[in-house]
This record gives C-alpha cells, structure tokens and sequence, in this order.
C-alpha cells in the first residue's frame, strides 16, 4: 500500500519515488497547488474522502501514507 500511496505522490509532484522514501518526513516537499491535485488523485485512486483538517495535516510523504491508510482501514 505505502508503495503505491508514494507512487501517487510522486507523479503528483515529480520527485521520485526514491527521493520520497528517503525523505519521508521531510515538509514542504510540494506548493498549494499540488497539494490540492495530490489530495484529488488520493480521493480518486483509493475511493477516500479527507476532511480539511485531514488535508491541512498532510505536510510530509509519510503523514499522507498514514492519512490513506487509516482511511482505507490498512
């Protein structure tokens, strides 16, 4: 699961999937605008909903891995 949450992510921002494993806490790795195209294409691919405090909240690669995840009960 976290493997195709990062690939989502990466074609989302265009860093690669490698980049983004070895910098899973890293903030700040996208703008605003990607942000919202990253939220759509993870509402879109795993058939989840997020809250704005939900979205507000996802600010590193891996704070997105374990947003997906505790929405799709993994």
């Amino acid at each position: 699961m976290q493997d195709k949450i990062l690939s989502v992510i990466s074609g989302v921002t265009k860093i690669s999937e490698q980049d983004l494993k070895s910098g899973l806490d890293v903030p700040n790795l996208w703008d605003s605008f990607s942000h919202i195209e990253l939220i759509v294409n993870l509402e879109g691919t795993f058939d989840v909903s997020f809250d704005q405090s939900e979205i507000a909240a996802m600010k590193t690669p891996q704070k997105v891995i374990d947003a997906v995840m505790k929405k799709v009960g993994t």
